[in-house]
This record gives C-alpha cells, structure tokens and sequence, in this order.
C-alpha cells in the first residue's frame, strides 16, 4: 500500500511511517538459561528474533536523544563470536523499540534481567 503524492507517483515515505504505527503486540520472552525471544506483531505479519542465554553479554538501558525528546531502550549487549558473517565481536539489540516504555517500567524490567543473569553466571 502506498500513497499517491500529489504530481502521482507512489510516496513509499508514508508507508513505513503506517506500518511501523501499525503494531499490534509486543512481548519479549525471558527464559533463564535458555535465552530471551522479542516478538512484535503487526496488522500485516510478525517479526521473532531469538537470543541464546550463552550469548547474552549483558543487559543495559540506552538514553538515545532525539530531536527534543530523550527516550530510553533496554538493549542486550550480544556476544556474537566469529561466525564469519558478522565482523564486529559484540552487537547490540534493542528490546522495545517500537513501543518505547516509560524508564520506570524499563528499570524493573532490567533489575529482573540483571537478576537473572547474575543467577545463570554464578551456576557456571
């Protein structure tokens, strides 16, 4: 779907800007010692991605500043390894991205996490 601007070629800009508005849920799954699944649903499909606990460097919250806003991310610190693809040795990825909760509820959210993961490090 796209919008016809006004000299009549398609405006693909508008149609991200729909579907990236068009999200319906967001969950992210914590599994200890199994590793943590973001899924976000859309109107038109879904988006799953799925960390390794293994992998799993560390968990941090992000201030990224935009214009006049300052926003807040809990973001996985990811050891990646040298799988041959990826150059960089560690990446990180935001948790909700789209949905851009309050710091208040990130900081619980990463307190759980930080617990956790200090539980699975002292097992091994």
């Amino acid at each position: 779907m796209a919008y016809i601007n006004n000299i009549g070629t398609p405006d693909y800009t508008k149609t991200s800007c729909i579907l990236e508005n068009s999200l319906n849920i967001k969950s992210v799954l914590v599994i200890p010692t199994v590793g943590v699944q973001s899924s976000v649903k859309y109107v038109f499909g879904r988006e799953d991605y799925f960390v390794p606990w293994a992998c799993i460097d560390d968990v941090i919250i992000n201030e990224v500043i935009k214009l006049n806003r300052v926003l807040y991310f809990l973001t996985l610190i990811v050891k990646t390894g040298s799988t041959g693809q990826d150059t960089e040795p560690i990446k990180l990825i935001p948790l909700f991205k789209y949905t851009k909760p309050r710091l208040l509820m990130l900081e619980t959210i990463y307190s759980e996490l930080q617990e956790l993961l200090t539980a699975s490090s002292k097992l091994e």
